[in-house]
């Protein structure tokens, strides 16, 4: 119906691609391309909002609501993948976090000496450490407000995506188990480090998201989808 918005829209979402594609061939694939996590942002924040700019093009290059809506869950659910790949590589794979570090390490030895089963202890190590002064606080945000954001998308995309997931109890239920599974699994590969002080961030990032998502004036915006 609008074939010059159409094509603005195919544009655009080629872009966004190029883009995303970009950012997942240097997590992935560029091992000696070192890039630091402000940069990483960056392309992350460059990728999402030239998807939400295409997303909304498209929406406007056709006046059929069920349209408007079907592009809009699309290129949510490309984002919620993007998403998805680059956590993933930052728990398993990033030399950034240190995921090699244990990987050598026998279990017993990992568990003793590297996984922290004591609720805030971690977090107190490095507040502690912060006022010491032998800990930046850029290694203190990266560590202590990096895994509170890192699982904050999990409250926007799955009530969105999941409609099973807008339940309180079906959304922290699905939640806990995949925060729970990823600790879990760092374990058993010793890519990472397992603490529990992880799944406290991580759950209470995602918690605080999903209620965000709740207030009723944000919810108008995405409650139909």
């Amino acid at each position: 119906m609008y074939p010059f918005r159409k094509l603005t829209a195919r544009i655009l979402t080629a872009f966004a691609l190029m883009i995303g594609f970009y950012s997942l061939y240097v997590e992935y694939f560029a091992a000696r391309l070192t890039m630091p996590v402000n940069g990483k942002l960056t392309i992350a924040l460059m990728f999402v909002t030239a998807m939400m700019i295409a997303a909304a093009a498209y929406s406007l290059s056709t006046s059929d609501i069920s349209k408007k809506y079907f592009y809009i869950r699309n290129f949510l659910t490309i984002i919620f993948v993007y998403y998805l790949l680059i956590l993933f590589n930052m728990l398993f794979f990033d030399s950034y976090f240190g995921r090699e570090v244990s990987a050598e390490l026998p279990l017993k030895e990992y568990l003793n000496e590297i996984c922290n089963f004591r609720p805030f202890a971690t977090v107190r190590r490095y507040l502690f450490a912060y006022e010491l002064g032998t800990v930046s606080r850029r290694i203190t945000i990266i560590n202590l407000l990096g895994n509170f954001c890192a699982f904050m998308p999990m409250g926007v995309f799955l009530p969105i995506l999941l409609k099973k997931c807008r339940k309180p109890l079906v959304f922290i239920g699905l939640t806990a188990m995949l925060i729970c599974g990823v600790e879990l699994l760092q374990i058993i590969t010793r890519l990472g480090i397992g603490d529990i002080d992880d799944i406290i961030l991580n759950m209470s990032g995602a918690l605080l998201a999903y209620c965000l998502m709740q207030l009723p004036f944000i919810k108008k915006l995405w409650q139909r989808l």
